[in-house]
C-alpha cells in the first residue's frame, strides 16, 4: 500500500511540473507576441484599436509629410 501511495504521489508531482512547465511556455509565447490579444498590426482586414486619441510613435512611419 505504502508503494502505492508513493508512485501515486510522484505521477501526481510529474504532472504538475508538466502543466506549471506548459503555462510557463505559453507565458512566454504571449510575452513574444507584438500583437497581443486584441491588438491587430496594420493590413489585417481588422480595425486596430487604441486606447488613446493620441498617435503613436510607429503609426507615424506610415504617414509623408510630402
Amino acid at each position: 500500500m505504502d508503494e502505492q501511495l508513493r508512485q501515486q504521489k510522484q505521477q501526481n508531482e510529474l504532472r504538475a511540473f508538466f502543466c506549471y512547465e506548459q503555462r510557463l511556455k505559453e507565458a512566454y509565447a504571449r510575452s513574444q507576441n507584438p500583437f497581443p490579444g486584441r491588438w491587430q498590426p496594420y493590413g489585417h482586414g481588422r480595425r486596430v484599436q487604441v486606447d488613446s486619441e493620441q498617435p503613436s510613435p510607429r503609426s507615424a512611419e506610415n504617414y509623408s509629410l510630402d
